[in-house]
């Protein structure tokens, strides 16, 4: 009862105006950003290799070569940590909302640093780069991370639905490949691509090979400004073993309830600290 679905929203990289800005100047996907047309900077290069393992954990390596045609830091990477589902369950729509967790988070050739942030999805930022060093021209960065993914709590069926590439890039994407291998065998005849803008079901502009567990493929030309990439399949429930069960809503209930006990009391001793 395993979903391995989740979006991964990509940030880019800004440029350094001057010495009394800050040091990472922040091109945050969602929250907007540099226009593609005339953005001193270019990805040439995107290849995402994924292995799935039988507990619906996902292993993620990505090699991403960029252009800088001013002096840049480096570049943000925003894995989103929360993720809401509507999926069909016995002819009804339901809406499901899960954590995810990102660990084992390494940058190779490159300094870096992470911030787990709270805003209205959740989200953990990678900063790719060393603050006290600027760049400009050739420069890749090689991210790996793993994703553990809950159980979907669905019975009729597991999935892996996964978001290769986000819709976020600000600017287009050359040389997109990808490689997705399933530890577990998995039957993969229902195997689909997709590509576009959010929401999007074109499956063609990609070229790809199933040959046992294993996909691979590539991206006929490159993909636009907010182009995503999209892999789906379908697999027979119980396929992910013993993938941590998310908390129930009577436990969340339960969990805010005692926060919120728990910071009145910390308020009602700070008031009478105070007195």
């Amino acid at each position: 009862m395993m979903n391995a679905a989740f979006h991964i929203s990509h940030a880019g990289i800004r440029r350094m105006a001057g010495a009394c800005l800050p040091l990472f100047l922040v091109f945050l996907a969602v929250c907007g950003g540099m226009r593609a047309a005339g953005a001193p900077w270019e990805v040439r290069g995107y290849d995402v290799e994924m292995r799935v393992s039988r507990n619906a954990g996902v292993s993620v390596t990505e090699r991403i070569s960029v252009f800088f045609s001013e002096y840049s830091h480096g570049l943000y990477r925003t894995i989103p940590t929360a993720l809401r589902m509507k999926r069909i369950v016995n002819g009804r729509e339901k809406e499901y909302l899960y954590r995810l967790r990102v660990d084992d988070v390494r940058v190779q050739g490159s300094g870096f640093s992470c911030q787990r942030q709270q805003d209205e999805g959740r989200s953990l930022l990678i900063r790719a780069g060393t603050p006290d060093r600027l760049q400009k021209g050739d420069a890749e960065y090689v991210l790996s991370y793993t994703v553990q993914m809950p159980d979907d709590l669905v019975k009729e069926y597991d999935e892996f639905y996964y978001n290769i590439i986000g819709t976020d890039w600000e600017v287009p994407l050359n040389g997109v490949r990808f490689s997705i291998a399933f530890d577990k065998p998995a039957d993969l005849s229902g195997f689909r691509m997709y590509r576009g803008t959010y929401g999007s079901r074109d499956e063609r502009g990609m070229d790809y090979e199933i040959s046992g567990n294993a996909v691979r493929g590539t991206v006929d030309g490159r993909l636009g400004a907010h182009e995503g990439l999209t892999a789906y399949v379908r697999l027979p429930e119980g396929y992910f073993e013993g993938a941590p069960k998310p908390p129930s809503f009577l436990i969340s209930v339960f969990a805010a309830v005692c926060v919120g006990l728990a910071a009145g009391a910390v308020c009602l001793m700070f008031r009478t600290f105070r007195t």
